[in-house]
């Protein structure tokens, strides 16, 4: 409970929510659908890596996600066509970020359906939900972005979480 409270507090600057603006926040809704479709996979899969193994239960999650990404591509791409667009160039240097950003995900993945199978969900699906702490630090330190007082006690409770985690 401390992890997950302590992600929200690093998510969020009361300082904002109480100046009472009364606009919905850009992506406002696609985070919210975000968080509940992750919610749901997360469960899946670790519900799948405890009764089937973490492998069968990686393949068929990959499966599934190439299936739907390649009828998306499709439906991408006859559209442009119809549309008698020709498509944009790609640098190099894109495709090689996205091949480790890919790579990344999938052994997080990994680890996750490995640390399910092997462990209890919500031990192993409570320190996983910590990663936003990676964006926030990157935010910090690439893009110089200022996180308020209460942001840095929210960091604070998810180690404190996490510690707990590991003691426990």
């Amino acid at each position: 409970m401390v992890t997950i409270a302590g992600a929200a507090l690093t998510s969020t600057d009361p300082k904002a929510l109480r100046a009472g603006t009364r606009t919905k926040p850009a992506g406002l809704s696609w985070a919210v659908a975000s968080t509940l479709l992750f919610g749901v996979a997360t469960y899946v899969m670790g519900w799948a890596a405890k009764e089937a193994g973490f492998l069968p239960s990686l393949w068929f999650g990959r499966l599934t996600m190439t299936s739907v990404f390649l009828v998306a591509a499709l439906v991408l791409w006859l559209r442009s066509r119809v549309a008698g667009r020709t498509p944009d160039h790609v640098p190099w240097s894109m495709l090689r970020l996205a091949v480790l950003v890919g790579l990344m995900e999938l052994v997080g993945t990994i680890s996750y359906a490995r640390g399910a199978e092997v462990g209890l969900v919500s031990i192993v699906t409570a320190a996983s939900a910590t990663y936003p702490l990676i964006p926030v630090l990157g935010g910090v330190l690439l893009l110089h972005e200022r996180p308020v007082p209460t942001q840095y006690l929210g960091i604070a409770m998810v180690i404190g979480g996490l510690v707990l985690l590991g003691v426990a």
